[in-house]
């Protein structure tokens, strides 16, 4: 039997855009630059908060941290930051991240993670990026 992958403790923010599909059905233009604002923006607080965006697929994103505290105070600068940028938008037009912390262990391989999550995906959700 092969050693077992080595596991390290890693606080976990995810989230992913509520309404992407309705966003992109009524303006795919404006939808794909609010995103792409959006990452930036997402980037920026994850890096001043020690984190690490591990990979941000079309409306989702996985993103660790050293710890939780810093994991939930990125997650409310993020949606701080977005809702200052999209106040002077119609309600419909605003774009809001569903976001879920998680504290586990993880395997990394290369610039990847994988591991078990239990934050707002269900009970027994697995989490890879």
């Amino acid at each position: 039997m092969a050693d077992p992958a080595p596991r390290r403790l890693a606080a976990i923010l995810c989230g992913d855009v509520v309404g992407y599909s309705r966003l992109m059905a009524a303006d795919t233009e404006a939808t794909v630059a609010a995103l792409r604002d959006s990452r930036e923006r997402i980037a920026r607080r994850v890096a001043a908060r020690s984190g690490r965006l591990v990979d941000f697929t079309g409306d989702a994103f996985l993103a660790e941290f050293p710890s939780a505290l810093d994991a939930a105070r990125g997650a409310l600068e993020i949606t701080r930051d977005l809702e200052q940028r999209d106040a002077g938008l119609p309600e419909q037009r605003r774009m809001r991240f569903r976001l879920g912390v998680h504290l586990g262990d993880v395997i990394e391989e290369q610039e990847r993670i994988y591991g078990r999550a239990r934050a707002g995906r269900g009970p027994d959700s697995r989490l890879t990026g």
